[in-house]
């Protein structure tokens, strides 16, 4: 559902949307990518396998039911009950998928999570490409085209993702309950045993698990930003209609760059934190910061009408970001509270991720300004930015005590050693 900005226009003209309808729609699309709590409880109770199948249903009856939603008053709230399926189904496949390619894979997390999320990544660029062949092949109507998309998309699916879902069957479920994170890693704060529940909530009282998740909001929400508002963006800045071609262009780029970020950031993570280099936090904060510097120059090529290209490689370069999110945050949880309790945590974190897909597609409708929406994208940022240089000398410290402690009991039980002797 990060591909529904293409179809957007076509579905706000058939369906006769308003602005706030559209980008209600547009938000839930994004919505359940990353609210995973609910595949995060059935993943862990019933197995990838399981859940990876009931969400592909669900995700694949989402794409059918909605290319049969006609127009008219109300229907709207039908249209997006079908998204909010496609959008959770999507959102559990991906959760599964996660847990199954850490555990397989043989370097551990930084590369495993690289992989998933580069795939989900390129998955943009490939519905954009696809779809625009098929439109090409089947000749749709004008603002009806969206409705053959889907079910085609629908068809696509089930070919692709099901046979996919079903080889999990045929592997042993066991190895896959656990989600196992590099030996780097879990050396760190290894977790004694799998929290409840109720004990996991106590997390939430925190100063760094809400420095961790603010962070997560506004980096996803920067992004969210130009996969919701890209077309009517590039409307505005595009006055002559000179370059009408470049959304699609930059949404494929964002998807390579995606995918480019993936990868980039999951090998940096296990190189530098393996040697003890940097901390996942400090690599986190040092994309942040980039981050902020690419929205600045959005912000001041839009404010003073400068070059259209040089703002179409920016937009697309948030991608680049947004990869080195999908990859990076997972593990700093993964650091911080251990592989035991990885997947109740991280679907807490995913909690911010999931407001922003909702609240800024609705925040922009009112805002409306995207010079204002740029620079307070790039103030955002920045304060993001110090949250996890704050998050990471909070860490340092603890773990300076921690060791402290550790050398006063190892010097304690040797002392009691030689007054024995």
């Amino acid at each position: 559902m990060n591909a529904f900005n293409i179809f957007s226009n076509q579905v706000a003209s058939d369906m006769q949307l308003t602005g706030p309808q559209l980008q209600l729609v547009a938000g839930m699309g994004l919505l359940g990518m990353y609210l995973t709590i609910p595949a995060g409880i059935a993943l862990d109770k019933f197995g990838p396998a399981k859940t990876a199948l009931v969400c592909s249903i669900m995700s694949i009856l989402g794409f059918l039911t909605a290319s049969f939603v006609p127009s008219g008053p109300y229907m709207w709230i039908l249209l997006v009950i079908c998204i909010m399926l496609i959008s959770f189904g999507s959102g559990g496949v991906f959760l599964c998928t996660l847990g199954t390619t850490i555990t397989m894979s043989a370097t551990g997390g930084g590369l495993g999570v690289a992989a998933t999320s580069a795939s989900m990544s390129l998955s943009l660029a490939f519905t954009v490409w696809i779809t625009s062949r098929f439109e090409i092949l089947s000749k749709c109507n004008g603002d009806q085209c969206w409705r053959d998309d889907f079910r085609f998309l629908a068809i696509l699916q089930a070919v692709i993702q099901i046979p996919g879902v079903l080889l999990l069957f045929l592997l042993h479920r066991q190895k896959y309950r656990t989600l196992h994170f590099s030996t780097a890693i879990t050396q760190m704060e290894p977790a004694k045993k799998s929290w409840t529940l109720i004990q996991s909530l106590q997390v939430f009282k925190e100063i760094t698990f809400w420095c961790l998740m603010i962070a997560y909001f506004i980096g996803i929400g920067s992004a969210v930003v130009i996969l919701t508002q890209l077309q009517d963006m590039w409307n505005h800045m595009d006055l002559n209609h000179a370059m009408t071609s470049w959304p699609k262009n930059i949404l494929i780029a964002f998807s390579f760059g995606n995918a480019v970020g993936n990868a980039l950031c999951g090998v940096l993570s296990n190189h530098t934190h393996r040697k003890g280099i940097m901390s996942h936090t400090t690599l986190v904060a040092i994309v942040l910061f980039t981050s902020t510097l690419a929205f600045a120059a959005i912000f001041l090529l839009y404010h003073y009408a400068g070059s259209l290209i040089a703002t179409g490689i920016l937009l697309a370069s948030v991608g680049l970001y947004f990869g080195c999110y999908l990859v990076l945050f997972p593990l700093i949880v993964g650091d911080r509270y251990g592989p035991e309790n990885f997947g109740k945590v991280f679907a807490y974190v995913s909690l911010s991720s999931s407001a922003a897909s909702f609240v800024i597609p609705q925040l922009l409708t009112v805002i409306r300004r995207y010079d204002a929406i740029f620079l307070g994208t790039t103030s955002l940022l920045f304060l993001s930015a110090c949250l996890m240089v704050l998050l990471n000398l909070i860490e340092r410290r603890r773990r300076s005590a921690s060791i402290a402690m550790q050398e006063r009991e190892t010097e304690a039980l040797l002392q009691n050693h030689r007054t024995i002797q």
